[in-house]
């Protein structure tokens, strides 16, 4: 497998060969669906830090923040794991406790946090309206390619035609913070514009 990864390494920086469990986890991520917290987190400046809340999530109605470091996980210490280890704790079955000990910006201790799993619905797309007098803008922010992507953007373009009577002057396509996902949706999503 390290062979075969190194040779994809070659070709393509965003290609690689995945075991049995990386594949579930990746289906996991773009089915849009998993038990946990809701909160999107990534290792920086060697701390597991939240990049953001998942909207209707545990971890938003609880006030968890981007830029938080979760210094604990359950009494675990987070620093020197992998991020998949990591995420691996936080998630679990719906209905059970995790105990978090966050630092925030400008704090000066941590503070502990109870959170309840669930199940985390996670839409891969957020409309906007921008209406400044006659002009009609959708901002549309894709935070991931997931397994239904491209019915999402689809779909919130037809219901922004409905709500303003068939009248679009513009749309914004907001990639920022989105770290990539199901290839067939990215084309699906490009296809719908070229």
């Amino acid at each position: 497998m390290t062979l075969l990864n190194s040779t994809l390494a070659e070709l393509d920086a965003h290609s690689a060969l995945l075991s049995a469990d990386a594949y579930r986890e990746l289906r996991q991520g773009t089915e849009g669906s998993f038990g946990g917290l809701g909160v999107l987190v990534g290792i920086r400046d060697n701390m597991l830090t939240v990049i953001k809340p998942l909207p209707r999530s545990p971890a938003q109605r609880s006030g968890i923040q981007r830029r938080d470091r979760i210094l604990g996980i359950d009494g675990l210490f987070t620093y020197g794991y992998s991020l998949d280890e990591l995420v691996e704790y936080m998630r679990g079955d719906p209905g059970t406790s995790v105990n978090l000990s966050l630092l925030r910006d400008g704090a000066r201790a941590p503070s502990e946090v109870v959170l309840k799993r669930e199940i985390i619905h996670v839409d891969s797309v957020t409309a906007a309206d921008i209406v400044r007098g006659p002009l009609k803008v959708l901002h549309l922010t894709i935070e991931n390619f997931a397994s239904r992507t491209s019915r999402e953007v689809l779909s919130a373009i037809k219901k922004f035609r409905v709500r303003h009577n068939g009248v679009m002057n513009g749309l914004v396509l907001d990639l920022r913070s989105n770290p990539g996902g199901l290839l067939d949706q990215a084309v699906q999503v490009a296809d719908l514009f070229l």
